[in-house]
């Protein structure tokens, strides 16, 4: 019989959570958090500093990433994976990463939105949205903290047994135009949504830190 996730009531324990340069502990909340605006999100976030909060883009790729490698060390982590496969086809998923799109010049992506120490990149998210390629290795290293085009696919295939797809503003704008980034899927595809309006409303997976692992590196 496989080991089993650490579960407690209401939560699993993921740990090996590879985010900004730290291994991390963390929990990941069984139901959905309440559907806010990013901006709503982003102050649950900051008042909340030790709660289940929303969380930017490469952190909750990075919880996809620990549990697929799990599962290649013999864990039983379908449980888990099962209720986000199940909550990115049903729902469009918040996450506080922004992408400001520019008339001119490349895109800014923030993330930590509404967070008390958010940071930014510059990169060139414009496109077509179109399955992820080799092609797109530095726009994917901007929105998830990973580049590696094959190992993108691998994790996504696990989490929804499906290819990932890049959605994006086809075309740089007239003025300047911030979009949210959310994820969501259906039996298809699963999608990197980099055009979310400001407005919508969107439930979210949630996140709790617990602790970095001994012996890690911190920035």
């Amino acid at each position: 019989m496989s080991e089993q996730i650490p579960y407690d009531p209401g939560h699993w324990r993921i740990s090996n959570v590879q985010h900004r340069g730290r291994t991390l502990i963390v929990d990941l909340l069984d139901s959905l958090l309440l559907a806010r605006t990013q901006e709503q999100a982003g102050v649950h976030a900051r008042a909340n500093p030790n709660g289940f909060t929303t969380r930017d883009l490469p952190m909750y790729f990075a919880v996809f990433r620990a549990l697929e490698k799990q599962h290649q060390m013999g864990i039983d982590v379908s449980t888990p994976v099962a209720f986000i496969r199940t909550s990115m086809r049903k729902k469009h998923l918040l996450t506080l990463t922004a992408v400001d799109y520019s008339p001119k010049g490349k895109s800014v992506v923030t993330y930590g939105v509404g967070t008390e120490k958010p940071y930014q990149q510059k990169v060139d998210v414009v496109g077509h949205d179109r399955r992820i390629a080799q092609k797109d290795s530095a726009r994917l290293e901007a929105l998830l903290g990973i580049g590696n085009v094959e190992e993108i696919n691998r994790v996504f295939r696990f989490i929804n047994g499906t290819p990932v797809y890049l959605r994006k503003v086809d075309a740089k704008p007239l003025e300047a135009d911030r979009r949210v980034a959310g994820v969501d899927a259906d039996y298809a595809k699963a999608y990197l949504d980099c055009g979310g309006e400001l407005w919508g409303i969107y439930p979210a997976l949630g996140i709790r830190e617990v602790t970095p692992l001994r012996g890690a590196r911190k920035r």
